[in-house]
Formats: C-alpha cells, structure tokens, sequence
C-alpha cells in the first residue's frame, strides 16, 4: 500500500509542525504552573493571615475572661462587705435605691458623667 502525494504531504507537515506545537503546548503549561503556583501561595498567605487573626482572637478572649473573673471577684468581695457592715434597714434602702436608678437607663451613661 503506498501513499498517496497528498497523504505524504500531510504526513510531512505533521512532522514539521509537531515541535511547535509540543513548544506551545510546553508554554501553556509553564503558564498553568505558574498560575496555578501563584494561588498556592495567595492560598497560604490567606491561612496565615486567617490564623493569626485566631491567635489574636485567642488572647483578647483570654483577657476577657481574666477581666470578668476579676471583677466578678470583686464583686462577690464588695457583696459580702456590703451585707457584713450594713444594717438590715439599710440594705433595704439601698437595694431600693439600687433598683430605681436600674430603672433609669440613662442616669450613668457616659455623657452625663462629667455633670453628674
């Protein structure tokens, strides 16, 4: 079976053409690395960035919760000096008082501060 002068012909240019075609077949595939490198990183310095927001967060919710058990201390600490020197009456009127100024929101809001 022989070929054909058009057959030969193809099959000529298909030989001549193949290494351009594997050179830009290799350069679209650099391309694709380097792209496909790039979002590695930018995916990395995302996770970086995303687990030093959680260490922050970590440490402002341990301080919270340092500043709430101290002042929660604190208070149970006033409490029982509260009940211990106090007498029955005026325990009385204070937690009335107490209730009533609860009742008035803006009655230690900041901007009255200065002018209270």
């Amino acid at each position: 079976m022989s070929l054909s002068m058009e057959e030969e012909e193809y099959g000529r240019l298909v030989m001549e053409s193949e290494p351009e075609w594997l050179r830009s077949e290799i350069k679209r595939l650099f391309q694709e690395l380097g792209e496909t490198t790039r979002e590695k990183i930018q995916a990395a310095e995302y996770g970086l960035a995303v687990l030093e927001e959680k260490q922050q967060l970590k440490q402002q919710y341990e301080e919270l919760e340092l500043e709430y058990e101290t002042i929660r201390t604190e208070m149970e600490q006033l409490k029982e000096m509260f009940v211990k020197h106090l007498q029955p009456s005026h325990r009385v009127d204070i937690i009335l008082m107490a209730i009533k100024n609860m009742k008035e929101p803006g009655q230690y809001s900041r901007s009255c501060l200065p002018t209270c």
